[in-house]
């Protein structure tokens, strides 16, 4: 184990950052628990602040380097995961500013007060599958996601915002429902965003947004306005079957290929497509 100076050296500072997991190094499998403990943990730290989880993050990131390729990969990864499975959050949610450093599981979390999750990093995949967001709203903007961002199925009774933010990964909205207003104005998607089926309420905002990949918005229901002035389509645009009631606005969009809006409907005459 020459890459850690030793074996024990690095199970020292593996338990310094995540003290819980000795119970579970030297014990036979047991996931269930494993998850338990973890899960609970996570709730613990994130309470402790915004100062106490970016030091384990970072502690965690430099593990998580040194043990790539080696036996103590795959525990390291596991521990590496935040993991707010099925979470409930009664008040304000304050995860603002936070590093995630491996996966960032809020599958099926719900959100009673407003959500805050501005300029964190999310490193390994974000799973937000079926989560609930109150009328309070929830906030993304100006974060990174690094790898697969998965909103699928997800809503929001009130606002959505995903200003300035950097999709390195896939990102997925299908069939999410926005309640309230979706801003994602001036993101970046650098792979396929997919909000397919994705159903807007009110106004959804994308202006001067770079699509990178595929974007899909098929069979999308937009009851608001629809903001795609000055966005960048560097691959295919599917706007198949989608429905806009309000106004769609695409001024000076910028489409590499003809978008597709086979069987579309528009309310009102789109503004900005020749």
């Amino acid at each position: 184990m020459a890459i850690f100076g030793s074996e024990e050296r690095f199970r020292a500072r593996l338990l310094s950052a995540s003290p819980w997991a000795a119970a579970f190094l030297d014990a036979p499998d047991d996931p269930i628990a494993f998850a338990a403990v973890r899960a609970a943990v996570s709730r613990t730290r994130a309470e402790a602040g915004n100062g106490v989880w970016n030091a384990w993050a970072e502690a965690t990131r430099g593990l998580l380097s040194e043990a790539a390729g080696t036996p103590f990969e795959a525990m390291t990864t596991a521990l590496a995961v935040a993991d707010f499975t099925g979470g409930r959050f009664a008040g304000a949610a304050d995860f603002a500013g936070f590093d995630f450093p491996g996966d960032a599981v809020f599958a099926n979390a719900a959100f009673a007060g407003p959500a805050y999750f501005s300029a964190c990093s999310f490193r390994g995949r974000a799973d937000f599958t079926q989560a609930t967001f109150s009328r309070d709203g929830a906030w993304f903007e100006q974060s990174r996601f690094l790898a697969r961002a998965d909103f699928g199925r997800a809503s929001w009774q009130g606002a959505a915002e995903f200003r300035n933010c950097d999709f390195a990964g896939s990102a997925s909205f299908a069939g999410a429902v926005f309640g309230g207003d979706l801003w994602a104005t001036a993101s970046q998607f650098g792979a396929d965003a997919d909000f397919s089926g994705a159903q807007f309420a009110e106004a959804a905002g994308f202006g001067r947004c770079v699509f990178a990949g595929a974007a899909r918005f098929t069979g999308a229901a937009f009851a608001g306005s629809a903001g795609f002035e000055a966005a960048e389509f560097r691959a295919q645009a599917s706007f198949d079957r989608a429905g806009f009631t309000g106004k769609a606005w695409f001024g000076k969009a910028r489409f590499a290929t003809p978008p597709a809006f086979g069987a579309a409907r528009f309310a009102v005459p789109p503004e900005g497509l020749d």
